[in-house]
């Protein structure tokens, strides 16, 4: 099976395409592909006051996560458009993912203006393309982007990590075209400003997570 979409603000997957806050995921699998063509305008800083954000979250378990993942597994390819966010497992990660593994390439089309430029590149991760919450113990296998496509955030795991990443893996080839951030585990590492993430480490503790 293959799920495909042509529309904007949207979150589209293999299994749930948001994944809201206190749910849990566990134990469960998507083999479909995932595959959205729309093309987004650039989101400038101020896009969110003037509620004018344009998004695209394409995951091959769940579009976006707010909630639990675990012990789960994708393994279809994941493609989004120009300025969109793909990940193997997850497109965007504001919640907790544990033990969990993605096996399918993730791709994109290439972004409208570079990394330099705000919400003006496509943003690629082997397993989710933005964290913002907690990665611990999951692994991603599948390649990430390609030399051709210019404007990439492409990370072996992560594209755009403000989160945290524990004791995870990442092994596919990443590739990237001109005016890219590209890396083996992480494209692009910073501090996310409004960090909310129950479960989540503070700058003094780790989480606890209970071990099977």
């Amino acid at each position: 099976m293959s799920l495909g979409s042509a529309a904007i603000d949207v979150s589209i997957d293999g299994l749930v395409g948001s994944h809201s806050p206190g749910s849990v995921i566990r134990a469960s699998y998507a083999t479909g592909n995932v595959v959205t063509t729309a093309s987004l305008a650039p989101n400038g800083i101020g896009c969110a006051a003037s509620n004018s954000c344009q998004t695209v979250s394409a995951g091959g378990l769940a579009g976006q996560n707010f909630g639990s993942i675990a012990d789960s597994t994708a393994w279809g390819n994941v493609s989004v458009g120009a300025n969109g966010t793909g990940g193997g497992l997850v497109g965007f990660n504001s919640g907790i993912i544990e033990n969990a593994f993605a096996l399918g390439s993730v791709s994109g089309a290439a972004g409208s203006g570079g990394v330099n430029s705000p919400g003006a590149s496509t943003t690629l991760g082997g397993l989710a393309g933005v964290n913002q919450g907690l990665i611990t113990d999951s692994f991603a296998g599948g390649p990430v982007g390609s030399p051709a496509v210019s404007n990439l955030k492409a990370g072996g795991l992560v594209g755009d990590n403000s989160g945290t990443i524990l004791s995870s893996i990442a092994t596919g080839d990443v590739q990237a075209g001109s005016t890219s951030l590209a890396g083996g585990l992480v494209a692009s590492n910073s501090v996310f400003s409004n960090f909310n993430c129950g479960g989540c480490p503070t700058a003094t503790a780790r989480p606890s997570l209970t071990r099977r």
